[in-house]
């Protein structure tokens, strides 16, 4: 036998494998090109705002309620994401003195499901002690199952805003 017959078939096999390797290569290479288009689809595709999303659109059917009021979304905020919906009278913008500001405090529940919080400021729990992160993110206050119509959160704006007024006006006597 012949070294050319050897070195032949060696040849034959090798020009397929170089044949299927190239072949190979350049799936792998458009594939990596429809891999790179697909991360770039990926990242522009915007994850909806649940401020924008729930909050605002709750916010202008409450103003609808309070013809006298504007609106101004805070936050998030904090470790727990708050934020807050003030109600301003239109005649003195953006004053917090007296009843000019309610404001109500939403916190992200389960926003797979559309879920929202509300912050419940007449109860302080005290879990957290004065200075800590607990403490100043409002942690010691209640998250507690956001109210299913708008007249039940103008309700629950109402008590909680009526308390702050209460505890507003004590502060105040002490002051003086």
């Amino acid at each position: 036998m012949e070294l050319t017959q050897i070195t032949a078939e060696y040849i034959t096999k090798n020009r397929i494998y170089v044949a299927k390797r190239e072949k190979a290569e350049a799936l792998v290479e458009k594939r990596e090109k429809q891999l790179e288009w697909a991360k770039k689809r990926r990242s522009n595709i915007n994850y909806p705002s649940w401020v924008d999303e729930l909050l605002k659109p709750i916010a202008e059917e409450m103003v609808k309620q309070m013809p006298d009021r504007y609106y101004e979304i805070l936050g998030p905020f904090g470790m727990d994401a708050n934020s807050s919906i003030f109600f301003y009278r239109k005649e003195t913008p953006g004053s917090l003195v007296g009843d000019n500001c309610l404001s109500i405090t939403f916190s992200p529940g389960n926003l797979d499901i559309g879920e929202l919080r509300l912050k419940d400021y007449l109860i302080n729990t005290n879990r957290y002690r004065d200075g800590t992160m607990g403490e100043m993110n409002d942690m010691n206050y209640p998250s507690v199952e956001c109210k299913k119509t708008i007249d039940e959160l103008m309700q629950w704006l109402k008590q909680q805003n009526a308390k702050k007024d209460e505890l507003d006006s004590g502060i105040e006597e002490v002051e003086r």
